[in-house]
């Protein structure tokens, strides 16, 4: 079976192919990458519809949308709100319909998505730009706490104490900038790293000064999260995608919508 879904981001729109064998599914290794700000595209909205200005990228992107689900988290939600199915229209004219995913939704995509390639995961961090999600104990939490918004603080991440974790998005990202500083495998290390105090103690001493603003902010989440969930048992995977020369596999909730299929 061959399929693809439509990933409505913050900053880009990509589409993505995967063939599905059975229980086996592989993603193709090049995704239609549009950079484009959904959310500054929007004019108006309802309980039902969305409502874009007319954009030459958007007319383009449409015409790779046949048979395609079209979905969207956090960007779109912090927008419409209530996450639902809408319709979309520009210029008066249905272009396509779309899944804005609830925080719960997306969580439990992310982590059958870590499931699928970590049997043994008890908990997962996705940490996103304005918002994290959690997966814990059979059950999926949105907190408001992203690296764009890491001066807010929770408490919330303490739940994951002493538990077996993958971290993944942005977490991911900024544990692969760190380890050169601290002269560490971070990212990609399958054995897992122990959050412990020691640990904690060595992401403090990462001067932020070599940094940029976004760098910046997610090192400093990240330290924020590691030191809530420091513990004797503590131990966390950062890890998002496996590749081949054919096909790749990505921890995201469009790859946990494709289980679905």
């Amino acid at each position: 079976m061959q399929f693809s879904i439509c990933d409505i981001g913050s900053s880009n729109i990509k589409i993505k192919k995967f063939i599905k064998v059975n229980k086996d599914i592989k993603q193709d290794l090049k995704e239609l990458e549009f950079d484009i700000e959904f959310d500054k595209l929007i004019t108006k909205y309802d309980k039902n519809t969305i409502f874009i200005k007319k954009s030459a990228k958007m007319t383009n992107i449409i015409s790779n949308l046949n048979n395609c689900y079209v979905g969207a988290a956090g960007s779109i939600r912090n927008i419409v709100k209530i996450p639902k199915r809408y319709n979309v229209f520009m210029n008066n004219k249905f272009i396509f319909n779309l899944d804005v995913l609830s925080s719960k939704e997306e969580a439990e995509l992310e982590f059958s998505a870590s499931q699928y390639k970590f049997k043994t995961i008890e908990s997962m961090i996705s940490m996103g730009s304005r918002s994290s999600q959690i997966f814990s104990d059979n059950k999926s939490y949105s907190i408001p706490v992203g690296f764009k918004t890491s001066e807010k603080n929770s408490v919330r991440f303490k739940m994951l104490k002493n538990k077996n974790i993958l971290g993944i998005s942005s977490l991911y990202w900024a544990a692969k900038k760190v380890e050169s500083k601290i002269n560490r495998k971070l990212a990609d290390n399958i054995k897992g790293i122990k959050v412990n105090k020691q640990f904690v103690d060595l992401l403090e001493s990462v001067n932020l000064s070599d940094y940029d603003d976004m760098d910046r902010n997610q090192i400093v989440l990240m330290k924020k999260i590691m030191k809530q969930i420091a513990g004797d048992n503590t131990k966390i995977i950062f890890k998002r995608e496996w590749k081949n020369k054919y096909s790749k596999y990505v921890i995201n909730w469009a790859t946990g919508k494709a289980l679905q299929f």
